[in-house]
């Protein structure tokens, strides 16, 4: 008897060490699948990328400008805006044929921008740098030169690995305690007043953890299978991104694009209200939802959203000017101009000290070079606090933008300019919203440097 259980023991354990070998060899296949598959799409938007921009330098004796920023400046292809700039001023202009390069990366912040500044600097030789960067930065103090751990080691899947667990670990933080003496800022920001995204592909900005924030790297698969049309796979990988990771604004605003652009809004509200049930305590999601409303002239449940957003986050500037606006609209001049006084006073906190220094130092690195710089605000923003950053500023061009879109969204819907509002009262722009910033940028280039008057009329004063 005691022969029969000990030959059952050692072909149990036999039977055992082959399942764990199989199931090992199973884990680093799949691995090994969805390594290729996040590297292939990021290396497939920054090959597009490339190519238009040795297509706009090739032409010799142009004036060559070079566009640095976060997603607002890389995503939309022929339709981003430093595209569209380049065929905006060589309407134009009589001054000089123009060449624009788009070095804008997705979901990087402005220690990215610094690092990278004296490479692009020297490979492309501009005549003229134009900045817009700022809304992807933490609010953590680090030195650009410093490499966080996730850029040392090259796997994206471990770059994904480690987001997924610090999100976990936050999670499990904020439903222990909500105490303001124990985090930085109220649950659900991730950005200091206005939030909103891995080296490639679109979207929203990472944790407070993250030093230097990543895109989820699930989204840049689904962004991926979105670009070569193949929608169904893309839908697919978008929800589990949601599901997985249940603060994925970046999901969410790309598979809302999705749903805009079919006219399916009753699948866009479907999911952010999804967002919400995963994560009450995501302020940015209710903003979300309240634009979409306000685009269906559904003001009241507008009104309503941006108010939850507030009470999850007293600091969020851009929900108290979404309230504004939808004030504004209802002819309620008193409680516009309230909120509006109330998002002002918040949105001027909106550069902590990393991102002033990131662009003191660029200022500097470009000037001293002999180049000429253009600051460009968010769309949406107040243009003063960036000027109060960069004093003195006698040789820098300033392009505010809050007026000008202010009186085009109250003119028309929020969509019209916005794919997503991940910033609370702006986000990535469509093609319609990336033509305006482009010809306001190329108005005030062409007025304060070249001294050429524009045909199209001059944007207001900020």
């Amino acid at each position: 008897m005691w022969e029969r259980i000990i030959e059952s023991m050692t072909k149990n354990r036999s039977k055992l060490r082959s399942g764990i070998v199989s199931v090992l060899l199973g884990l680093i296949f799949s691995l090994l699948i969805l390594e290729a598959g996040l590297r292939l799409g990021g290396w497939f938007f920054f090959q597009l990328q490339e190519h238009r921009n040795k297509l706009s330098i090739r032409r010799e004796g142009t004036y060559r400008i070079l566009c640095l920023g976060d997603s607002m400046t890389a995503v939309g292809g022929e339709t981003s805006y430093p595209r569209q700039l380049e065929k905006v001023l060589n309407q134009r202009s009589n001054a000089a044929e123009f060449s624009v390069i788009n070095k804008g990366a997705p979901g990087v912040d402005s220690g990215f921008i610094m690092r990278h500044l004296e490479d692009n600097l020297n490979k492309y030789a501009p005549d003229m740098v134009i900045v817009m960067m700022g809304c992807t930065d933490t609010g953590a103090i680090l030195p650009y030169g410093d490499i966080p751990v996730d850029q040392k080691i090259p796997l994206k899947t471990f770059k994904l690995a480690r987001i997924l667990w610090n999100r976990l670990i936050k999670n499990r933080r904020e439903e222990k305690s909500l105490s303001p003496v124990e985090y930085d800022r109220p649950p659900g920001d991730d950005l200091p007043s206005a939030p909103p995204p891995p080296d490639s592909v679109d979207v929203a900005p990472e944790m407070v953890e993250e030093p230097q924030p990543k895109y989820r790297k699930y989204v840049e698969l689904g962004m991926f299978y979105l670009d070569r049309e193949e929608f169904e796979k893309a839908e697919e990988i978008l929800n589990k991104a949601i599901e997985i990771n249940q603060i994925n604004d970046a999901a969410c605003a790309i598979l809302t694009r999705y749903y805009k652009e079919r006219g399916e809004y009753d699948k866009v509200e479907a999911v952010y209200n999804k967002a919400i049930r995963l994560n009450p305590k995501n302020d940015r999601n209710y903003i979300h939802l309240g634009w979409i409303y306000r685009d269906q002239d559904k003001t009241d449940q507008a009104l309503e959203m941006f108010k939850k957003a507030i009470e999850v986050n007293p600091e969020n500037g851009g929900a108290y000017a979404s309230l504004s606006y939808c004030y504004e609209e209802r002819g309620e001049k008193k409680l516009a101009e309230e909120y509006s006084r109330k998002a002002k006073r918040l949105r001027p906190e909106y550069y902590n000290p990393l991102t002033r220094r990131h662009y003191q130092e660029l200022k500097e690195t470009v000037i001293r070079k002999g180049i000429k710089l253009v600051c460009v605000q968010y769309p949406m923003l107040n243009l003063q606090p960036l000027k109060d950053i960069l004093k003195p500023y006698q040789d820098i061009i300033f392009v505010g933008n809050e007026r000008l879109f202010k009186e085009a969204i109250l003119r028309g819907r929020c969509d019209e300019f916005f794919a997503d509002m991940f910033a609370g009262n702006y986000g990535h722009c469509t093609p319609k919203g990336n033509r305006l910033l482009a010809e306001n940028i190329a108005d005030s280039i062409l007025r304060q440097y070249f001294k050429e008057s524009s045909p199209a009329p001059a944007p207001p004063a900020e």
